[in-house]
């Protein structure tokens, strides 16, 4: 019984192990504002992954790091998180990224959350 515990431990410790391989260059193919999927996907500029953990993310050059189900952006030069976002990886090929957008009601100081979802697809 021990045994069968020891390699059901180490089949799911690899199976939790295996990662997309997002070091490539990405583009987007779908857009979706609070559950809806918008019918023009906007020109957004490729994702460029790098081999080093850097990513060209909207022409800036960036760190990044994976863990769990987000990513983590991080300025080069002060090394600060500049942005967060959640991350599904849907097969080899294909990514959704996930991020809300607060707005702030001016008359009243309520906030308003927006779900945002980004569907990138690999450049061949």
């Amino acid at each position: 019984m021990k045994n069968v515990l020891i390699i059901l431990f180490i089949i799911f410790i690899s199976s939790c192990s295996n990662k997309v391989e997002l070091i490539g260059d990405w583009k987007i193919n779908g857009f979706i504002v609070n559950e809806i999927k918008s019918e023009i996907t906007p020109n957004f500029s490729p994702i460029f992954f790098k081999t080093d953990s850097l990513v060209i993310y909207f022409n800036q050059l960036n760190r990044y790091s994976v863990k769990r189900d987000s990513i983590f952006l991080y300025d080069l030069e002060n090394d600060k998180m500049i942005n967060k976002m959640g991350i599904e990886f849907v097969d080899k090929n294909n990514f959704n990224l996930h991020y809300t957008r607060y707005l702030k009601n001016r008359d009243n100081d309520s906030i308003k959350t927006i779900p945002y979802e980004s569907q990138w697809t690999k450049i061949n």
